[in-house]
């Protein structure tokens, strides 16, 4: 790993502004276990993509990392929670533009470091790694198209590679509530596999109709699967529709027009999602009632724009840790 990159991303980690906006509780408050979403956020005239958290009731969102500090980031990509909810995993361009790296942060705003797989005892940064989930069993699974180039299953504190599927492209995979299958999607297919060999992968949907999948993701009680159809098969694509299957295959159903990134809320009875036309919203699982996030959080929807989002089960952890940070 480059010692004097690293040692940019820790002063300027050191130096993030946690800036967000802090409103109050608004009319039309989402029921169930709300916890906390995290996603990236582009402001109403900014160049550059940021990492926010934000309570869905409307009652908090900070800005945890803003690549306009820093010169080591420019724009924030991928994200998912790790298990303790105590830290965040995300895929961000580093200066220059070009390959995605991946890195870690605390949930205040500090402690932000690049991620590294062990090479025979030679860290490496792990490169244009696009779709990740940090799951419950606390092991990284990731699609990496450069070094290595493959699905990886790894070990974010050692660095250690635990599977490698050369050349295969799991994407954006994820966990189920067992923790016995990942599923994930491979050009026109959503696909399943075994958390012990991802590699050997089984076709759950194909061929869907001019469907193309993204962004696949488990209800919490393991019976529904989430995706992106990504409208003319682009990416990024021209539109989006939230689409889910059962788990164990048939019909696709269109949950919502216009939408992408859906995520589930723990007690599975809302989705979040994002707009096409820019803001988030949460709605019934089934994609009724849709309230406006944005709204909620007081954010100008006019040319902001945000995506990629993760939904935590817990508050507390970033309460508590933000109220005893140094990090003003």
């Amino acid at each position: 790993m480059n010692q004097a990159f690293n040692s940019n991303l820790n002063r300027a980690a050191m130096a993030i502004l946690v800036t967000g906006l802090s409103t109050c509780a608004m009319a039309g408050q989402v029921p169930g276990q709300n916890g906390l979403l995290s996603f990236w956020y582009q402001a109403s005239g900014a160049n550059v993509s940021a990492l926010a958290v934000a309570d869905p009731n409307g009652s908090l969102f900070e800005v945890i990392l803003d690549p306009a500090s820093t010169q080591a980031i420019e724009f924030v990509g991928h994200i998912s929670w790790s298990p303790d909810g105590k830290r965040i995993i995300f895929n961000a361009q580093v200066e220059g533009g070009g390959s995605w790296h991946l890195f870690v942060i605390d949930t205040n705003g500090s402690n932000l470091q690049e991620l590294a797989w062990d090479d025979e005892g030679t860290a490496k940064p792990l490169v244009d790694c696009r779709n990740f989930e940090w799951a419950e069993n606390g092991l990284v699974y990731a699609d990496c198209r450069v070094d290595p180039n493959g699905a990886i299953t790894f070990d974010p504190d050692s660095g250690e590679i635990l599977h490698f599927c050369a050349g295969v492209r799991n994407r954006n995979p994820a966990l189920s509530p067992d923790g016995q299958t990942l599923v994930f999607w491979r050009q026109s297919d959503i696909r399943t596999a075994p958390v012990s060999d991802p590699c050997d992968s089984t076709v759950l949907a194909a061929d869907l109709d001019d469907i193309n999948p993204a962004h696949t993701i488990w209800s919490p009680d393991g019976s529904t699967i989430f995706f992106t159809d990504r409208v003319g098969g682009q990416t990024p694509p021209s539109n989006a529709n939230v689409m889910s299957i059962p788990a164990t295959g048939g019909t696709p159903t269109l949950i919502l027009a216009g939408a992408f990134s859906p995520q589930p809320s723990p007690d599975g009875t809302q989705l979040a999602y994002a707009d096409w036309d820019g803001p988030l919203y949460i709605a019934t699982i089934d994609g009724k009632n849709p309230i406006n996030l944005f709204a909620q959080w007081g954010i100008d929807e006019t040319g902001s724009f945000a995506g990629a989002l993760s939904w935590h089960s817990e508050q507390p952890i970033f309460h508590d840790r933000f109220e005893d940070s140094s990090v003003q």
